[in-house]
């Protein structure tokens, strides 16, 4: 029997949240899936549109579970009585997760139920330890350590008047996760000297398995469509706020300023730095962005920014950037935990000299641009794939605990001799049937390709975008909804963000196209029937809460508009 792990995570992890740290938290737990049994337990609130379980691969169970409503108000009440509301920071769920959830049952029971057939129980950051350690005391507990949690919260909260009190209750929880965990998983050796300096803890706790990123969307800097005509160049920085990104992006808009030859785009929660009446004109606050508008900006910015001058953990945006062959000016402190060189894998620049460093690039030629690209996508495929992570946990594994290591190799070893197609999402697609797909963007190129790998090619793509209709994606014509309508039963796959997803499913039910015609692809590739389960597909959504979500946004924008006139 496959040993199984149990990991719990204060935030959600689906792919809503498209930031660094749920990156982190898939990436390593589908790694580690070829060899253990996982149940990914992640909390979510925003958007309650998920299936309660979800099969990412036949190994990966990830239990998504709603906040109770008055755990929300309970957190929103934390945010206001301990200053964070005065001074702007975006809200921040950690320490909530520590205080109050052991509170509720709906939160603690599936932990009580999962952990007690578990043989490994895994904490993401330390916000989640004491939960574990109520649910199943005397159990293995690891903690995956994203940063030094204590460094992070202190340049994080700088401005907040219960810094001090509330660094304490972080410092005294980060300390009694390291004292009381079997293991400790960090990203960077650096932040494994920290933990050793600052709590004391043993070397023989502590094991480096750096970070990883998927390497399936590189472009090379020489064949990318230009993001702007109007600018020479563009650069684009993406982040979720902390006070250290927060500082890049004002040193983005200064940098701004003085090349007015560049567009600058920064995306994510960090937009929040920057006042939109103060931004110049060059430069464009993207904010909160869709997957699909990401990749966009990742595969036809010129270069990527990271001037980043403090924080704790890896900067796994810097291994993002590269996986999409985007050079990338960073500052040494950006490179912390990954083994870059300045000139052959990126550009390294000081910040008295940002203007400078970019001025120089703007000069270097597609082939250079080319070569450096290149060196980074190979740097990151070699020494940051997420199965290089796992293989330094089973490393450490064999050495330290070795009966336990034979067992979970032989029962994956005995697992795939039963399925050789263990690691394969099956796509039972009914190939006499006919297809179109919604949405000509991103997504919609990435499930034409697939469709193609299975011997499919669809009858045309449907978007509602009209100036796109007639025009053409991968040689297939772009029509509007009315043709679908108008075709006898057939099917249609729906290859969007999730935002778009929504409004496109209602959409189509309200015009009358039964749920069993409509398919959702996420990301363009995973596919999952809205009429039945596709094989181990994962069935990231329940469709009904879809719907029910999506004409609630629906009314409650119509009476928006009608406000507003």
């Amino acid at each position: 029997m496959r040993k199984r792990i149990l990991t719990v995570n204060f935030y959600d992890i689906l792919h809503v949240n498209h930031g660094g740290g749920s990156f982190c938290v898939r990436g390593l737990q589908s790694a580690l899936s070829k060899w253990f049994d996982i149940t990914l337990v992640s909390y979510h609130d925003e958007y309650d549109i998920y299936s309660s379980r979800i099969w990412i691969n036949k190994n990966l169970c990830v239990a998504s579970i709603p906040k109770p409503d008055t755990l929300r108000d309970t957190e929103k009440r934390f945010y206001r009585e301990e200053g964070f509301e005065k001074v702007d920071i975006f809200f921040d769920p950690s320490l909530p997760a520590t205080r109050y959830y052991a509170d509720f049952v709906e939160l603690m029971d599936p932990i009580y139920e999962i952990a007690a057939d578990s043989d490994i129980l895994i904490t993401e950051h330390p916000y989640t330890y004491r939960l574990l350690k109520q649910a199943a005391p005397g159990k293995c507990i690891w903690y995956r350590a994203h940063n030094v949690e204590y460094d992070y919260k202190n340049k994080a909260w700088q401005h907040c008047e219960s810094k001090e009190a509330l660094l304490n209750e972080v410092y005294d929880l980060e300390k009694e996760c390291c004292d009381g965990c079997d293991l400790i998983l960090t990203i960077t050796e650096k932040d494994a000297e920290r933990f050793h300096m600052l709590y004391n803890v043993p070397k023989s706790k502590l094991l480096n398995i750096s970070a990883g990123i998927d390497t399936s969307f590189f472009v090379l800097p020489s064949e990318r469509e230009k993001l702007s005509m109007d600018y020479e160049e563009s650069a684009f920085f993406i982040s979720s706020y902390a006070e250290a990104s927060a500082d890049a992006a004002r040193r983005v808009s200064a940098l701004a300023i003085k090349t007015p030859n560049i567009m600058y785009y920064i995306a994510g929660s960090v937009c929040g730095a920057i006042k939109q009446c103060d931004a110049p004109g060059n430069l464009c606050l993207l904010g909160m962005i869709s997957d699909e508008q990401k990749i966009k900006y990742l595969i036809q910015a010129d270069f990527a920014l990271n001037l980043i001058d403090s924080g704790s953990g890896m900067n796994i945006k810097m291994l993002e950037y590269f996986a999409y062959g985007l050079p990338t000016i960073t500052t040494e402190f950006g490179l912390r935990g990954i083994s870059a060189k300045d000139g052959t894998h990126c550009i390294t620049t000081c910040l008295k000299n940002v203007e400078d460093t970019v001025k120089s690039f703007c000069e270097m030629g597609d082939s250079a641009r080319d070569t450096v690209a290149k060196n980074a996508y190979e740097l990151v495929k070699s020494d940051y794939s997420w199965n290089a992570c796992v293989d330094r946990i089973l490393n450490h594994l064999s050495e330290s605990n070795k009966d336990f290591y034979e067992a979970v190799v032989n029962s994956t070893l005995n697992d795939m001799d039963k399925d050789a197609d263990a690691d394969t999402l099956e796509l039972n697609l009914d190939r006499s049937r006919k297809y179109f797909i919604f949405g000509a963007g991103w997504f919609g190129a990435k499930c034409r390709e697939m469709l193609s790998s299975l011997a499919i090619t669809p009858i045309g793509f449907i978007d509602n975008n009209s100036s796109l209709w007639g025009s053409m994606v991968k040689k297939i014509p772009i029509y509007p909804p009315s043709e679908y309508f108008k075709a006898s039963d057939a099917n249609i796959i729906i290859a969007a963000g999730v935002s778009f997803t929504v409004d496109i499913l209602c959409q189509l039910v309200d015009s009358g196209i039964p749920l069993a015609n409509i398919f959702l692809a996420f990301d363009g590739v995973n596919l999952y029937s809205c009429g039945k389960r596709i094989g181990y597909n994962p069935d990231y959504y329940d469709v009904e809460k879809l719907l029910k979500f999506g004409r609630k946004r629906r009314r409650e924008n119509g009476a928006a508009e009608n406000h507003g006139h």
